[in-house]
């Protein structure tokens, strides 16, 4: 979850129960919100104990079926993925023209918990507290996706499904194997005195004022862009098509609606809630949509030169993609 968090505290081994307030003790965010935790994952297991890990329900939510022969669409409802309760609420699923696709298709639902910024939902700034941010949410959000797969092979195991209408759907848990199987590897990470980064360099730690503040931070590391594995010491780094990763000492909580793009400026729409932390010279931004996806997963972070009277001044000049029209969130 983004957001300016001291630290995350909620494991899910240790199996507690519930977190336990002390008299003439400080009340952190980080037992408030391990205490939410804690009831979110109950929940979590619950449902997928009684339902499994995918369940439709009576709605036939997210059914899809084909209209015309020409557009794959689906059904107002609800649906479970992994435990998590996908719903449609009123907006329907945006159908899919299958006039460009040819072949086997496997349609799945992706889901995953997003936190929510005051830019994407007003609500939660407080007038009475001047308009500023308290508490973040977060939802489930999700999204129908398609992908193509390659004939089954007669070798393959388990029951493939064989339809002489091209029109049919069926349903076949054999055929997402390979394709959205579950990766349980965790990256784990560490400071390394011996491989840290020329002096200047963004990620250079040891002359960064935030990274000896005495503030409490968490750090968050993302793949920015999937390749091939690499090693910092390499004399080939960094190598074409090598995998990327952005982190951020703030934990993502660092946001600022965009308005307009004026060459190398991003305009700053101050009428609305913008971050507390402030821009630096050589820090990097990613834009994103109102929803809190990336504009383009493939573009590059854009390096940030001034920010002042609401304005970002950029490395180098930003132009929209037919995706990426303002308003956005950076």
């Amino acid at each position: 979850m983004y957001g300016d968090f001291s630290r995350d505290s909620f494991d899910s081994s240790k199996l507690y129960n519930r977190v336990l307030m002390q008299q003439g003790r400080p009340l952190t965010d980080a037992d408030w919100n391990e205490q939410a935790s804690i009831i979110a994952d109950r929940e979590w297991r619950l449902i997928k104990s009684l339902l499994g890990a995918n369940h439709g329900t009576f709605d036939d939510g997210f059914a899809p079926h084909v209209e015309g022969g020409t557009s794959l669409s689906f059904c107002l409802g609800s649906y479970y993925v992994d435990g998590l309760r996908c719903e449609t609420g009123e907006k329907k699923p945006d159908a899919y023209p299958l006039d460009s696709l040819n072949g086997p298709l496997l349609l799945f639902l992706d889901a995953w918990e997003q936190s929510v910024n005051p830019i994407m939902d007003p609500a939660l700034l407080d007038p009475a507290l001047g308009s500023n941010d308290t508490a973040w949410r977060s939802r489930v959000t999700w999204q129908v996706k398609l992908k193509q797969v390659k004939e089954p092979k007669p070798e393959d195991k388990g029951p493939i499904p064989v339809v002489a209408d091209p029109n049919k759907i069926c349903a076949c848990p054999y055929a997402a194997v390979g394709v959205c199987k579950p990766d349980q590897r965790v990256l784990e990470i560490r400071r390394a005195p011996s491989a840290l980064p020329q002096p200047g360099s963004p990620c250079d730690l040891s002359t960064s004022d935030r990274s000896s503040s005495l503030e409490e931070a968490v750090y968050r590391i993302e793949v920015h862009r999937m390749g091939v594995p690499f090693t910092i010491n390499s004399t080939a780094y960094p190598v074409d098509g090598a995998m990327r990763f952005k982190w951020t000492k703030e934990n993502g909580a660092a946001v600022y609606p965009v308005k307009d793009t004026v060459g190398t400026s991003l305009v700053v729409d101050n009428s609305r809630f913008v971050s507390r932390l402030p821009l630096q010279p050589d820090d990097r931004l990613e834009l994103r949509d109102q929803t809190g996806r990336s504009a383009n997963q493939n573009r590059a972070l854009v390096g940030v030169t001034g920010y002042e009277r609401g304005r970002i001044e950029l490395s180098k000049a930003f132009v929209p993609q037919l995706d990426e029209t303002p308003p956005l969130v950076v």
